[in-house]
């Protein structure tokens, strides 16, 4: 009976202790959303099983990705991929060097994809790459320019599948990477970890007299 008290107690300082966690968010945005729903926007950089584009991000922390996505034209035509590198990653090696992928329409606007399970980071930078003749995508696509730039954000474009890459002509499109950081715990949390240490201790103790 006490020994389960004393589980019980460990557990609950233990979710007490991480309950400040930060929770699924935008881990990278290479721009704030400039939403033309109420009009036609065609898209402006295309993609392509010829035309890749992607953008570098840097995490700060260790995270788990759970998606990506971006402001992709209404106007696409069958499917895309997307897909995650390690930083130094050359793009004509997508088929072999994935992190992760996944296959999408690329239309409908802002959108974001859920990875088929989330990607665990370490800390550094990473790159992020759409395209199309790989993965069994075999579509097109178009990212919307026109958004709003946060930052100097690293976009890069290719005109033949990968093999030579050069920075996009303007960086305004939206290319957006979601997931959950997992931070050091709070002080507090640290402390109330520590007292009920202190609380199993002193019920081992009397529990051994």
């Amino acid at each position: 009976m006490r020994k389960s008290f004393i589980l019980q107690t460990v557990l609950a300082l233990a979710v007490a202790a991480t309950s400040s966690f930060a929770g699924a968010s935008t881990l990278y945005s290479t721009a704030d959303l400039n939403d033309f729903s109420s009009s036609s926007e065609p898209g402006a950089y295309i993609i392509s099983n010829t035309n890749f584009v992607g953008a570098t991000f840097h995490l700060s922390s260790a995270s788990d990705i759970s998606a990506i996505g971006g402001y992709f034209t209404q106007f696409s035509n069958d499917n895309i991929f997307g897909a995650i590198l390690a930083s130094g990653a050359s793009w004509s090696t997508l088929a072999t060097s994935a992190l992760a992928d996944v296959v999408f329409s690329g239309s409908g606007y802002d959108q974001s994809v859920a990875l088929n399970s989330p990607l665990h980071l370490a800390a550094g930078d990473y790159q992020v790459v759409f395209g199309s003749g790989l993965f069994g995508a075999t579509g097109d696509s178009a990212l919307v320019d026109s958004q709003y730039t946060l930052g100097n954000p690293a976009i890069k474009q290719s005109f033949d599948a990968g093999q030579h890459t050069s920075a996009l002509s303007s960086q305004d499109v939206r290319i957006t990477v979601l997931g959950e950081v997992s931070p050091a715990p709070e002080p507090e949390g640290i402390a109330m970890l520590l007292a009920g240490m202190g609380i199993v201790s002193v019920l081992a103790r009397r529990r051994r007299s």
